[in-house]
């Protein structure tokens, strides 16, 4: 995916994200997956899919006219899986959201060292938090101006493996990245479990 600032990496720029950053999750729906996944141990498939992004009225993220654009990147079991990042889309209008319609399947199949690092996500003592963390960075129009974190949301993906059912456009809370986190918006996925 080409952004204006291509040499964006991931969490280089803006302030870091712990793992204790809170999320709000807003709405949650499950669709039956037709026992095409049983629960009881990982799925050959995990097809995860970035709908669209809201801003929430009043916050900061919608204040600021210096944010025209965004793009959501993410992290997925430390891997080297490629292109975890969206198109840029313009910041949407307060009470509209833009879509992204980004699809991304995990095929756990052909990558044993993937499907081990899934399998150790199931464990109650894993070390891992069994967490997706979406950053939503803001896009530049000027090639040379820098991208900059604003906000961050988690998918609690252990929770979803141990429920054995998919998640039909789910809405995670954006929270900014500030001291006190605010929130800022709103990022609807999915996630198909096969």
């Amino acid at each position: 995916q080409a952004h204006h600032c291509s040499k964006y990496s991931g969490h280089t720029v803006g302030n870091p994200i712990t793992s204790d950053t809170p999320t709000q999750e807003v709405k949650l729906t499950t669709v039956p997956n037709h026992k095409s996944y049983s629960g009881s141990s990982p799925p050959d498939k995990i097809t995860l899919t970035i709908h669209s992004i809201s801003v929430e009225p009043g916050s900061s993220l919608a204040r600021d006219s210096a944010i025209t654009q965004l793009f959501v990147e993410f992290q997925f079991l430390n891997s080297d899986y490629k292109d975890l990042d969206t198109v840029s889309v313009k910041k949407p209008a307060i009470e509209d959201s833009e879509p992204f319609n980004f699809i991304k399947v995990f095929d756990f199949t052909s990558s044993p060292n993937a499907r081990l690092l899934l399998a150790e996500m199931l464990k109650t003592d894993s070390p891992s938090d069994g967490k997706i963390s979406f950053t939503v960075v803001s896009d530049p129009e000027n090639v040379e101006d820098d991208c900059v974190e604003v906000g961050n949301a988690e998918l609690d993906l252990r929770a979803v493996l141990n429920e054995g059912e998919s998640l039909s456009e789910m809405a995670l809370g954006v929270l900014s990245l500030q001291d006190e986190p605010e929130l800022v918006g709103h990022l609807t996925v999915s996630v198909q479990l096969q």
